[in-house]
């Protein structure tokens, strides 16, 4: 979003694991030097609990206007899910509605923010939890694929469930690409 000049006004960073949220501050703080023009001088706003699970719907609606929700769909997540529906389907129906964490949080989204765009990451889990990639393909639609060598120096086939990227939209992977072209230098 900021290399095509939109400006942010706000982002809300949450982020359940610690390494990850440090990762993250170091993406954020680099970000704020090299667009400084066009992020709002408040824009980071740490205020949404840093376990997903603890969002609720009052959040959502206090922080809308979203315009932009992304999401790394964890496996752990997807799982779950599975494994709930699956002692459901044995034991009762009492969880067989039970959607993962991203999926409650987009339908809150969506339902306060009707121009909102979405862009979930994930794995491939249609081999583990070949019924909750039908139900979340049947959902959400099939995701846009792409190998994460296109910007990293690793070849591992990522997942993105978006509104606005398609296949046909993909760069062609660059395999000249050298450790030190990828890293940040902080």
């Amino acid at each position: 979003m900021l290399t095509s000049g939109r400006k942010i006004d706000a982002y809300w960073p949450v982020e359940a694991d610690e390494h990850t949220r440090s990762i993250g501050n170091n993406v954020t703080k680099r970000l704020k030097s090299q667009y400084k023009a066009q992020l709002a001088p408040d824009f980071l706003r740490p205020t949404l609990p840093q376990d997903i699970e603890l969002i609720t719907e009052q959040m959502v609606i206090d922080i809308s206007p979203i315009h932009l929700l992304a999401a790394n769909w964890s496996s752990s997540d997807i799982a779950g899910v599975a494994a709930d529906r699956a002692r459901a389907a044995s034991n009762s129906d009492e969880t067989r509605g039970r959607l993962s964490s991203v999926e409650i949080i987009r339908n809150w989204v969506a339902k306060h923010n009707t121009t909102c765009h979405f862009v979930f990451e994930s794995e491939d889990f249609r081999q583990q939890h070949p019924d909750e990639w039908k139900r979340v393909t049947d959902s959400i639609g099939h995701p846009v694929g792409m190998d994460a060598a296109l910007v990293s120096y690793s070849h591992r086939w990522r997942l993105y469930w978006t509104s606005f990227f398609r296949n046909d939209m993909i760069p062609q992977i660059r395999n000249n690409l050298h450790l030190n072209q990828v890293l940040d230098n902080d």
